[in-house]
């Protein structure tokens, strides 16, 4: 067995305690070794046969014992993060964070109604002839049907002609010039819009208009501005009920609000289902959802 020493000279072997007899060792693997021979760190003594005697410096004897110092150090530091840790989650269970929802059902104020049509023909003052023409049957049949001037507005005419391009079809020069023009309505006439695009619009057909396809009114709800305070009230209220309910089953009592945070206000349509959309629905339904953070006491 090797045996160390302190910085005294005393031989200490492992296991041995100071002031205990020392053990004898061979020197380089030779036991009785001549005075003085080194092996390592080992150097051969005179006495007891010549025991080995292996000698340790401070820093060595240090440096033996850092890894166990730093692993001491670490276990120490760990503790100390998971002591924050258990006491960031306590303070968290003070709190509780709910959200409020509040809706409100509402019909549309305004609505867009672009009617288009098309006129073609080989001159073009019989085309622009026509454009007018049919212009004029519009606006008759709004007004016939409870719309004012004031809510028509015309839209931009274009004109093309087929034979000016550089690729065109063989019959072109038969219908040669095509001309686009509409009216829109704006109207808060939110009934009549709608009755006037259903099956009403079939008299404008029928009077030889060519209208376009697609043309669905756009209903608008733009009073939006003047409900916000109460949806958003409606909504911090019903958060309030969330979070007392929440601390009546935790055995908790509500304390003040922390924090609240404002979502998004939605405009839906009243039926939501797949293929309805929002803009051409007069039936719409408005929706918020506020998030609120309570504090908890005992």
């Amino acid at each position: 067995m090797m045996t160390n020493i302190s910085d005294n000279n005393t031989p200490i072997s492992k296991g041995e305690r100071p002031g205990d007899a020392p053990k004898t060792c061979g020197c380089g693997g030779k036991r009785n070794g001549a005075c003085g021979t080194s092996a390592g760190m080992c150097t051969c003594g005179c006495m007891n046969g010549g025991e080995c005697m292996c000698r340790r410096s401070a820093c060595a004897t240090i440096c033996s014992l850092l890894p166990a110092l730093i692993c001491a150090i670490g276990v120490g530091l760990a503790g100390w993060f998971i002591g924050c840790g258990i006491s960031t989650v306590s303070d968290s269970k003070r709190s509780i964070d709910v959200r409020g929802l509040a809706e409100r059902n509402v019909e549309a104020d305004l609505a867009i109604w672009n009617i288009g049509f098309v006129a073609t023909g080989n001159d073009v003052a019989d085309v622009q002839a026509k454009v007018e023409e049919d212009a004029a049957k519009i606006r008759s049949f709004l007004k016939e049907n409870g719309l004012d001037d004031s809510e028509l507005i015309e839209l931009p005419t274009s004109m093309v002609d087929l034979l000016s391009r550089d690729y065109r079809s063989q019959d072109a020069e038969k219908s040669r010039y095509i001309v686009n023009a509409g009216v829109r309505v704006r109207s808060n006439k939110i009934a009549a819009v709608k009755a006037l695009s259903g099956m009403k619009i079939g008299a404008l057909i029928k009077s030889g208009v060519t209208l376009k396809e697609g043309q669905a009114p756009v209903y608008l709800y733009t009073q939006l501005k003047n409900v916000k305070p109460e949806l958003l009230a409606e909504a911090t209220d019903d958060a309030r009920r969330a979070a007392e309910t929440f601390a009546k089953d935790s055995g908790a009592a509500l304390g003040s609000m922390k924090s609240a945070t404002q979502g998004l206000f939605q405009i839906l349509p009243r039926d939501q289902a797949d293929g309805v959309m929002e803009s051409s629905e007069t039936d719409k339904t408005l929706r918020v959802v506020t998030t609120v953070t309570y504090s908890l006491a005992d």
